[in-house]
């Protein structure tokens, strides 16, 4: 299956109405689109790589799911010989990752995007298509000596991130051959890559020469700290790639609502934020919450990761 055409499919529904997003999501196709067009006109500085965003999606193929799979609803062709569940992406995580791979800068064919949020609520596979980006960009992305962080706020939920890795790759015994997996972190002995759980409780960020650091529930943050020793050490890194990915917080004062805002308006064109990518799902103003219909807007993954029957057991 050409999981490219259907990170394609996911834009074009979005842009015809046969699929229901929120304001935020239609604006991130619209950019898409507007990209696309710009980037025939030569003084444009981004393209669209087909082939490096090809990459990244066929290394999902390798994956498999690891927890909460029930297989009498999964499609005959997502099993695998050996019994377990093949990672099939959705539409939109195709979308997302086809975006943060394959768009690239002229000038140099460096990737363009450098930052990625995304924003979406629990059970829509946010920690698993993280844990999958973050071992792509240990393993197959082709960065020298590569050191790859899983954070998050306090140690436990940066060490959720880190199993779901190291699960994936055991599982995958294509995966599984090339690295060394230890207690507490992932190696590849030959190429010096190294990935691991960081957090802002245990005070372990500084002095890292991060190529991908995950920033995993970023609005429990209660400072900036964590993802700004991150960043920091992206500097002598050609295509570094911070991901942040969250659930929908409460409180409006914290570093999260205020780098949404930022994202929000980017999305708007109020900002020229070449380099970050941005997924914000949710209700629009207005929407009745109470209403199945609008259900999508907030879960992409409705009837996959997310069943019908379990939110109307929560409604």
């Amino acid at each position: 299956m050409n999981v490219l055409a259907t990170a394609y499919g996911y834009a074009e529904g979005v842009k015809n109405g046969s699929i229901t997003v929120n304001r935020y999501v239609k604006l991130a196709i619209e950019r898409h689109f507007k990209d696309m067009e710009a980037s025939q006109d030569l003084a444009y500085p981004f393209y669209f790589c087909e082939k490096t965003a090809q990459k990244a999606l066929r290394f999902f193929d390798f994956l498999v799911l690891t927890k909460g799979v029930s297989k009498k609803n999964v499609p005959a062709d997502h099993i695998n010989p050996d019994g377990t569940v093949r990672f099939v992406l959705q539409p939109w995580q195709a979308f997302k990752i086809a975006s943060i791979f394959g768009w690239k800068k002229k000038a140099d064919g460096l990737r363009r995007f450098t930052e990625a949020y995304t924003e979406i609520p629990k059970k829509n596979a946010k920690t698993t298509t993280a844990a999958g980006i973050a071992g792509y960009m240990l393993i197959a992305d082709g960065e020298a000596a590569p050191d790859v962080y899983f954070s998050a706020y306090t140690q436990d939920q940066a060490n959720i991130g880190f199993k779901e890795i190291v699960a994936q790759i055991r599982a995958s015994p294509a995966l599984a051959k090339r690295v060394r997996i230890l207690n507490n972190s992932i190696t590849i002995p030959d190429k010096r890559a190294h990935l691991s759980a960081v957090s802002n409780d245990a005070k372990n960020t500084e002095g890292k020469n991060t190529h991908c650091g995950i920033v995993d529930e970023y609005h429990v943050h209660a400072n900036d700290e964590l993802k700004n020793s991150i960043q920091s050490g992206q500097a002598n890194r050609s295509q570094p790639l911070l991901e942040v990915v969250t659930t929908a917080g409460f409180n409006r004062e914290s570093v999260c609502y205020k780098h949404r805002e930022l994202c929000i308006g980017m999305l708007e064109g109020k900002y020229a934020l070449d380099n970050v990518f941005a997924l914000i799902y949710g209700l629009d103003e207005g929407d009745d919450w109470k209403d199945p219909a609008n259900w999508i807007k907030v879960n992409p993954s409705i009837g996959v990761t997310v069943q019908m029957d379990f939110l109307h057991r929560e409604f």
